[in-house]
């Protein structure tokens, strides 16, 4: 819808396939040490606010620009401050 991919939503997760922003990244300059789509954590953040009605926060744990048949975002509560591998 917004030409960031397909998407798949969870209750906790998020993934997207066809990111054109982590495939062309990849193109550009190589494998990513780390997930890039920090663009997408923002609109996530904001859609999933919005519907569970409470702040959340978003995590990229796996990135189509790091080798990833996939981009994955993890979503929970800003109370439950989660450290990931990035």
């Amino acid at each position: 819808m917004l030409g960031l991919g397909e998407f798949e939503m969870g209750e906790r997760i998020a993934r997207g396939k066809n990111n054109p922003i982590a495939i062309e990244y990849q193109l550009m300059f190589g494998k990513a040490d780390k997930p890039i789509d920090f663009y997408i954590c923002g609109i996530l953040e904001e859609v999933y606010t919005a519907v569970l009605g409470k702040p959340v926060e978003v995590k990229e744990t796996k990135c189509i620009a790091c080798g990833d048949p996939y981009c994955q975002f993890e979503v929970f509560p800003v109370e439950e401050k989660k450290e990931t591998k990035t």
